[in-house]
């Protein structure tokens, strides 16, 4: 008797006529990797704008020929670097 298991208690008994596929035997040979994980140099910060201030951000990024996140990662190392020397923006 077949066991039952799998999706939807179907049998595990081969079907009649399907004959397996034979695994492919040439080609590159895999070969083993050295490789360890990389750790991330940096991290996401989310930052949610309303439409106004994005369209703001977006005038201001052009301007300069940057991007948004490369502009607002510009504007906000500006204020972190003024606050961290005491001065007021």
């Amino acid at each position: 008797m077949w066991a039952t298991h799998g999706m939807l208690g179907r049998s595990l008994q081969p079907r009649s006529g399907v004959r397996p596929v034979a695994k492919k035997t040439s080609g590159a040979k895999k070969v083993a990797t050295t490789a360890t994980r990389v750790r991330k140099l940096s991290k996401a910060v989310r930052l949610d704008l309303s439409p106004k201030d994005h369209e703001r951000l977006e005038r201001c990024a052009e301007a300069r020929g940057l991007n948004l996140a490369s502009y607002a990662r510009m504007a906000l190392l500006a204020l972190v670097k003024a606050d961290e020397e005491g001065q007021d923006s």
